[in-house]
């Protein structure tokens, strides 16, 4: 409706709101972005005072261009009315029968005393312990997955810890229980590990079911050792880049399957990781990625280097000019520094779809439906939306084997909008939001509080996200999916 109005039709409307809109100013141009229309338009200085006065007092000088734009559906003053997540009258038919994924906390013990791991005592709530799941309750995880996943083709079985392949015997029976349960199905299989088990014995099993591996390895043994350790002290950088490397030479067909996550120390000057990379043969053949050391639930404040935000902006920089294909993909070093832009990515794709403009029963971006795409199942059995939430909070526990999904905490979960419903009506991030129940959990409690000091970051991070995007746009970037694959 809203997009369609005349002027006229336009005019008649009871002014409640200002438009829907964000202005901002980037490199001396002009800028607003359309919350109903989820794009941001270039205008010149005088349309820009123009709807900055009509923001502020809600005066509009309609010359021709801004009668344009309202006719285009630009401006509209249109909000959603009540915050709630379209998918909630759905949740049983979805949990019954659309699951995709399940990641299996095997074991909580570890052989890494890593400094920075959520379970290393610098982190609230979680620490070490010598729990392990049983082969029944792998078993009945698994069968729970095939029942509830009728609508789903494809499914994935993921091994956690802990370290899981300290569970290499459980993790085997697993794989070849649910090859032999899920016939007619893909099901493929994930393990995130540290790597030091890698073994001939292992590699070779993981080969032959083509195991989607991401080890742990944070860089060059300075690096690594410098964080990574094992439980008696001793660095762990020789035996993890040792495994890797014979996997590699053993199994080079396997090595599409095999990726690295490095954690880069914002403490730190990680100029170190990006000469290993550069320079490292190992490097070259594997998938990268980075992620920092998160800062949710950590008792000591996180304090960035210096010399790691110059870093930090100098990868940023050399992405963009990837992005616009000044730089060659060969430079695997770029990897570091690609998940800044996944918001960027994500956003330029969706500018390429029609998108509607805002339903009158709408919830912010961020949540995914708890439990549907990756379930965690701890050694217990007992249900978490993923493996990024504390599991020792009842927050966000939503169910177990014994009893099910429990349909009111999912929507508790999906529908954290409901704590800040005014300000999310209101807020020109609405669709671009990336709070989820995982951040706002504050020793077992949903935080209203919390969320709302969250969403002054997502929206000063989306701005930013913008500002970054329309210099990429004026360098002449396109949205091309195949290039950042």
């Amino acid at each position: 409706m809203f997009l369609q109005l005349s002027l006229k039709e336009y005019r008649r409307l009871k002014m409640d709101y200002k438009p829907n809109i964000q202005t901002f100013e980037c490199n001396h141009r002009k800028y607003f972005f359309d919350v109903n229309k989820n794009i941001m338009v270039n205008i010149t200085d005088e349309e820009y005072d123009n709807i900055e006065r009509y923001q502020n007092i809600n005066e509009l000088n309609e010359s021709n261009s801004i009668k344009e734009l309202i006719q285009k559906g630009f401006l509209s003053t249109y909000r959603p009315e009540i915050i709630l997540h379209p998918c909630t009258i759905h949740l049983n038919d979805i949990l019954n029968n659309n699951l995709n994924k399940i990641c299996l906390q095997i074991t909580q013990r570890c052989n890494f005393r890593c400094k920075y791991c959520a379970y290393s005592g610098t982190y609230n709530n979680r620490m070490h312990a010598s729990k392990d799941m049983s082969l029944e309750i792998a078993c009945k995880s698994i069968d729970f997955l095939i029942r509830h996943s009728t609508d789903s083709d494809e499914l994935d079985i993921g091994f956690y810890g802990g370290e899981p392949l300290l569970k290499t015997e459980l993790i085997k029976q697993c794989i070849k229980y649910a090859v032999n349960k899920t016939e007619g199905k893909k099901v493929t299989f994930s393990i995130t590990t540290n790597g030091s088990y890698l073994d001939d014995e292992i590699g070779d099993f993981l080969a032959a079911y083509n195991v989607d591996l991401l080890v742990s390895l944070d860089g060059p043994e300075n690096v690594q050792n410098r964080s990574r350790c094992f439980a008696t002290g001793e660095g762990t950088f020789s035996t993890v880049y040792d495994n890797l490397t014979r996997l590699i030479l053993r199994h080079p067909e396997y090595t599409e399957h095999v990726s690295i996550n490095m954690v880069l120390d914002q403490r730190c000057d990680n100029q170190d990781v990006e000469d290993f990379i550069k320079r490292d043969p190992l490097m070259k053949k594997i998938n990268l990625s980075a992620t920092t050391i998160a800062a949710d639930g950590i008792k000591e404040p996180m304090i960035e280097a210096e010399a790691f935000q110059m870093q930090r902006e100098y990868g940023s920089f050399k992405y963009m000019l990837f992005m616009l294909k000044r730089m060659s993909k060969n430079n695997k070093e770029l990897q570091l520094w690609k998940g800044q832009f996944t918001d960027i990515l994500k956003y330029a794709e969706s500018t390429k779809l029609n998108v509607s403009p805002l339903e009158r029963c709408t919830h912010h971006g961020g949540p995914c439906i708890p439990g549907q795409l990756r379930l965690f199942v701890d050694y217990k059995g007992d249900f978490f939306p993923c493996e990024r939430v504390s599991e020792t909070t009842e927050a966000v526990k939503i169910g177990s084997l014994c009893e099910g999904f429990d349909i009111e905490k999912v929507d508790n979960l999906l529908n954290i909008g409901r704590l800040t419903e005014e300000e999310c009506k209101n807020c020109f991030a609405i669709r671009n939001c990336t709070i989820c129940a995982a951040t706002i959990d504050d020793n077992g409690i949903l935080s209203r509080k919390k969320k709302l000091e969250i969403c002054e970051d997502v929206r000063y991070s989306f701005l930013e996200m913008l500002k970054d995007l329309s210099v990429l746009y004026r360098c002449g970037y396109k949205y091309e999916e195949d290039y950042y694959e």
